[in-house]
């Protein structure tokens, strides 16, 4: 009879949060967003936000924030100028560090977060470059779990996108399972 030991990889319990307005303006040196409120009680310095509804298609997708400021958000990716008027939506966007996984048969876990996200379980041969995303579309307030093959041994983690609303409670847990 085969033994099974499951060993946890990650604990995410980290609140989730969104910024939306029409009156985001965006500068490209230095690259911010800016808007009253855009910095106040929502993202902190180091983090990760996706950004969507800008007229400048650069200025939208994944970004990483090197300040917050009240009123001003410093990116370090370009970014191309752009003036107010557009519906932007900026969600953060979650991403747990790269955890060994070589002796891992599977890759289980949960997550319950009070507000709809997508979850997203990378494997990678490296650690640093990602070859195989599973998702997961979470609604609010609905647990979900998974078991998935682990299929490119090495390293695995997990990322989290909120879906537009402020989270005031999040659990995402990542294990491994191996076959002993």
């Amino acid at each position: 009879m085969e033994t099974q030991k499951t060993f946890m990889i990650w604990i995410c319990e980290h609140l989730l949060q969104t910024f939306s307005s029409s009156a985001v303006t965006v500068d490209d040196s230095p690259q911010t967003y800016a808007a009253t409120d855009i910095g106040t009680g929502t993202f902190v310095a180091g983090e990760y936000v996706s950004v969507a509804g800008c007229s400048e298609s650069g200025n939208n997708g994944t970004k990483t924030l090197v300040t917050v400021a009240a009123d001003l958000l410093t990116v370090s990716e370009t970014t191309t100028t752009e003036v107010a008027g557009a519906a932007v939506v900026i969600n953060e966007f979650y991403y747990g560090d790269w955890k060994a996984v070589r002796s891992s048969a599977y890759l289980t876990g949960t997550i319950n977060a009070s507000q709809a996200c997508t979850l997203y379980i990378d494997q990678s041969r490296d650690g640093v470059n990602t070859d195989v995303t599973d998702t997961i579309v979470v609604g609010a307030g609905v647990a979900e779990s998974w078991q998935y093959a682990v299929v490119v041994s090495g390293f695995a983690r997990i990322r989290i996108l909120n879906g537009g609303t402020d989270q005031t409670s999040m659990r995402c847990i990542l294990n491994g399972k191996t076959n002993a």
